[in-house]
């Protein structure tokens, strides 16, 4: 017996609409594959986040409390918080107290204490020495006209009032003195020199 064979025959143009067909096919289904894995991912995560609790392990949790001589370290899971000293005021309402560890006291204290402590005095430059007001404010009217905070500060000497031009308010005396040859060069005096003003 003969085998038949079967001979199919196609022509150019429906051998490139199938080509085309079945590449826009593997496209699409890639695209729609990606699409797809994007939103479950974000819905997975989002559940994720939703649904997660912290565990405590059980033998954390227990009714009867258990007595050794061995110190046991507690879980890494579980927080433990410091215990809560409760003042009751004049009123009858409740104040809580938690207890700090030694260094945070002391920080704490540090800090209460700058606060407690407001700053009286700042270090300047004295740039003159006049006992004529006039002069002091001429001098003090050059120093503002090149940008400097300049003021004059009063003091006594020998029963006499002496007005001091001063420029600038620092924290420290090395601030301070960090500006010296600058205000030398910009106003032309002498030697100004630090002082504490109150």
């Amino acid at each position: 017996m003969e085998e038949k064979k079967i001979k199919i025959e196609i022509s150019k143009l429906a051998l490139i609409f199938i080509i085309l067909f079945s590449l826009s096919l593997l496209v699409w289904s890639f695209v729609i594959g990606v699409w797809v894995g994007t939103k479950i991912g974000s819905k997975s995560k989002k559940e994720e986040i939703a649904f997660k609790q912290p565990t405590i392990p059980q033998e954390s949790i227990s009714t009867q409390p258990s007595i050794s001589n061995e110190t046991v370290a507690p879980p890494s899971s579980v927080k433990i918080t410091p215990p809560v000293k409760k003042e009751s005021t004049k009123k009858g309402t409740l104040i809580e107290h938690k207890k700090l560890p030694k260094y945070q006291k002391k920080e704490v204290a540090k800090i209460a204490s700058q606060i407690k402590k407001p700053v009286s005095f700042f270090y300047s430059l004295q740039i003159g020495a006049f006992s004529k007001k006039e002069s002091a404010e001429k001098l003090k009217n050059i120093a503002k006209a090149k940008g400097y905070e300049a003021f004059i500060k009063e003091s006594k000497l020998n029963g006499k009032i002496l007005y001091k031009v001063c420029i600038g308010k620092y924290s420290t005396v090395t601030e301070a003195k960090k500006h010296i040859s600058q205000i030398t060069k910009d106003l032309k005096v002498k030697k100004p020199f630090v002082i504490k003003v109150k």
